[in-house]
This record gives structure tokens, sequence and C-alpha cells, in this order.
């Protein structure tokens, strides 16, 4: 990283953020949620990253970041768990992002407007992305294809 060797740096999770697949979903509100990443973050920043995340069209439905939800994140779809991790990651101010399949198992147009997302919010940032998906992979300035694995 830089001038620093990683053997020397130790743990990454300081100045690494995290979207994983199966995003933690904790008993609280989805504000509550993002805020994960930065307890001490205020209400506008949270709002901030939730919007630029895409949640505010699910934001406006269930009334806001104060919506309740429940453990295991009764009633909010796989595209949006990875918004509210996006979020969350975006949240941390880590130069490092890496994302785990942030787009699988959403339809198309779906899918294209969570890109437009990834491509804005990463920029600036050395970003590393799992993904099956060749429309993301169309964003990236180098791509390693590990190819079928059995």
């Amino acid at each position: 990283m830089g001038d620093h060797d990683l053997a020397e740096i130790g743990s990454i999770a300081p100045i690494a953020a995290w979207a994983g697949q199966s995003p933690l979903i904790l008993t609280g509100t989805i504000g509550s949620n993002i805020a994960l990443a930065d307890p001490t973050a205020s209400a506008e920043r949270i709002a901030e990253v939730a919007r630029v995340a895409g949640l505010s069209p699910m934001l406006l439905a269930r009334g806001g970041l104060g919506a309740a939800i429940d453990a295991r994140g009764g009633g909010i779809s796989g595209g949006e768990r990875r918004r509210i991790a996006l979020a969350r990651a975006l949240l941390k101010p880590a130069p490092v992002m890496l994302l785990d399949e942030p787009t699988a198992h959403l339809d198309a147009d779906a899918e294209a407007r969570l890109i437009e997302v990834i491509a804005h919010v990463c920029a600036g940032r050395t970003t590393i992305f799992a993904t099956h998906s060749a429309r993301l992979a169309a964003i990236a300035d180098v791509v390693v294809d590990l190819g079928e694995i059995a």
C-alpha cells in the first residue's frame, strides 16, 4: 500500500470497507444498520450515503432511516440488502473498497442502476470486486478471470 509493505501494516481492516453477498442485518432501524460502519456518523451523513447507494425509493416506501427492521431483515429484498451494505461501506472513510457479488440476483434494470452507483462511489478508491457479471466487470480497470472453478 503506497510506500508500506503489507506485512508491516498487518490487518487491512482499518483501511478497507466491505460489502458482502449476505450483509449483516441487525434488529433496529435502517439507519442504525447503515451506521454500523461508523456509530459516530451524523444523521445527515447517514442519509447522504443512503441516497448515494440508491436507497431513496426504499426509504420513501418504508418511512425513512428510522424504519424498523428485524434481525432477519424481513421484507427487505436482496437488492435492498446489498444497497444497505454499500451505504455502510461508503460510510467508512476507507481508501480500499471490497465488494463481493454486489449485483448478484438482481434483474437487469436493478443491476444497471447499481453498477452506475458503484462506478460513481468507487471513484478515487482502490476497489476490488468479485463478480460473475460481465456488465459489472466492464467498469473495472483490470479484470482477473479465474475461469470455471469446479
